[in-house]
């Protein structure tokens, strides 16, 4: 069997196997939007590239032979798109941050720039070759630096989420992606040095074949193990299984639920006993670390946002796992920090006042009703119990 019968065999198999991760990705996008759309974008350029060149390699098609400069200039815009996915992976973010799309428009520009070339021979061709040549160099490296940077500040250094399993789980597919990039980059600049250094079209083709198996890996990986996804049933039974610090207060969730009020929410129901556990233990996390009721205008639907859930799922949890409305929710957690503050001595050169706006209350008074209401006592009561007991030990 000819190698090219080979190549062209793997390319076309990077395609298939590349659109059947697409379906995956189409299905488990809304789970995590801006970094599985990255990813999505990722994977149908190198699918419909992989397949284009492996059909004309077999003549099943005389369309697409290898692509001209302006097509292969934006190809480029994998690296960037890399970033942006990684960005998103590593911030956990749950939405998409506009100005981040940026990124994207050199690539696009840059293509522009050489089709507008070819039409109208603006620049001499052995000058556009050479620019092709340090820019498909320069540009990889760039966002390779940028890449290593978001992963060593992330994953190198301490540990810092709740569930180190998760946390793990993400930390070793970025890693492995990471060392994926840098060989495709290093592949790439390889591949130009040898065109260039020959004269012939740079192209970028050079063990391009070893590029299309990582690829198939790395598709396989996904289809294998789609729980770096984050959001299919299958990520959310293994959440459910970690064994994470139990953060719930006062015991305001609960797991039994009360009689079901409406037709709507007892649809809602089906959907929400497979997930109810992992957004309240989210709903708590994201509280927390973020310090979200601080903020006194904090509503149930920009808490939604954060975590990237429906506002209707939130309403319901709060309806039906929650003893508590989400005003009291953010009161219980603006108290909680309010008595930690005290503890850690911030009335020593602070006042009450300040510390009811510190907590998120708009005055004093709601925060002393509230205080009192609370831990039955109020914070002058607290300050001074707390004193005394500081003083006999």
């Amino acid at each position: 069997m000819e190698i090219s019968v080979v190549e062209n065999s793997i390319f076309i198999l990077t395609g298939f196997v590349g659109f059947t991760t697409i379906i995956l990705l189409l299905f488990s996008i809304r789970s995590n939007k801006h970094v599985n759309f990255f990813f999505l974008l990722i994977t149908g350029i190198v699918s419909f590239r992989s397949l284009m060149r492996g059909t004309y390699g077999f003549h099943l098609q005389s369309i697409a032979a290898d692509f001209s400069t302006a097509h292969r200039s934006l190809l480029l815009i994998l690296l960037p798109l890399f970033y942006l996915y990684f960005k998103g992976l590593v911030a956990d973010q749950k939405k998409i941050i506009w100005k981040d799309l940026l990124h994207l428009i050199f690539p696009i520009v840059l293509s522009i720039f050489f089709q507008t070339n070819a039409n109208f021979h603006l620049f001499k061709e052995e000058n556009i070759r050479v620019f092709y040549f340090l820019i498909t160099i320069i540009f990889p490296i760039v966002y390779l630096i940028l890449i290593w940077k978001l992963v060593y500040k992330n994953f190198f250094n301490e540990v810092n989420s709740s569930n180190v399993q998760h946390f793990n789980l993400i930390r070793n597919w970025s890693i492995f992606l990471l060392i994926f990039s840098t060989f495709q980059v290093v592949r790439l600049i390889i591949s130009l040095l040898i065109d260039f250094s020959q004269n012939t079209l740079l192209s970028g083709n050079p063990f391009s074949i070893v590029s299309s198996i990582l690829w198939i890996i790395i598709f396989g990986k996904i289809l294998i193990t789609p729980e770096i996804l984050f959001g299919l049933p299958k990520l959310n039974q293994r959440i459910k299984n970690f064994q994470v610090e139990k953060i719930v207060l006062n015991n305001f969730w609960k797991s039994d639920i009360s009689a079901i009020e409406n037709q709507n929410d007892f649809k809602m129901r089906d959907k929400m006993d497979q997930k109810a556990l992992v957004i309240i233990q989210e709903i708590e996390r994201i509280f927390i670390t973020k310090q979200l009721f601080k903020n006194p205008k904090i509503s149930i639907s920009e808490l939604a946002v954060e975590i990237g859930e429906p506002v209707s799922h939130l309403v319901y949890l709060f309806k039906y796992h929650c003893t508590v409305n989400f005003t009291e929710f953010k009161t219980v957690h603006r108290i909680n920090h309010a008595k930690e503050l005290i503890n850690e001595g911030f009335l020593s050169i602070n006042t009450m006042e300040t510390l009811a706006f510190e907590v998120g209350f708009s005055s004093y008074n709601p925060f002393f009703t509230a205080f009192k209401k609370f831990t039955n006592q109020s914070p002058n009561d607290y300050f001074r119990s707390l004193n005394k007991v500081q003083n006999k030990n």
